[in-house]
């Protein structure tokens, strides 16, 4: 299922967690660099698309280190607990050469805030798409 989060570092966010399966250590020049891709709402606000069922590969060089940056703000503001960056570190360092299923592993103050396409068209963030012909 394709899941809208909103995030305002959408591009940052999407390029951490490709470096979860690709680090920048080992990326080519024409290596793909976002995980998911984003849009940009009708009020400006960036949502990032996340196939609820994704899985990759954590890689064994991969580290938390975007993501941590991320979250941080959340963190100091109280919206996610204290200890979510150690959490996903563990969780990572658990997960080399493993499979994670990526929207697993968002903290919950995310998921609450996932919305369906219906529902981003609904609460006015997206245009109602054109009828095809």
């Amino acid at each position: 299922m394709l899941v809208y989060i909103p995030a305002p570092a959408a591009q940052p966010l999407s390029d951490a967690l490709w470096g979860l399966m690709r680090p920048t250590s080992v990326r080519g020049e024409k290596d793909t660099q976002y995980l998911f891709p984003w849009v940009t709402a009708l009020d400006g606000s960036l949502w990032l698309m996340v196939d609820t069922e994704y899985a990759i590969t954590v890689h064994a060089e991969a580290v938390l280190g975007g993501i941590a940056d991320i979250l941080q703000p959340f963190i100091d503001a109280g919206q996610v607990p204290a200890e979510t960056n150690a959490q996903l570190s563990a969780l990572i360092d658990s997960k080399r050469g493993d499979v994670l299923v990526v929207y697993e592993a968002f903290p919950p103050f995310f998921k609450a805030q996932a919305k369906t396409l219906q529902q981003m068209i609904e609460g006015g963030r997206l245009p109602v798409p054109e009828p095809t012909p």
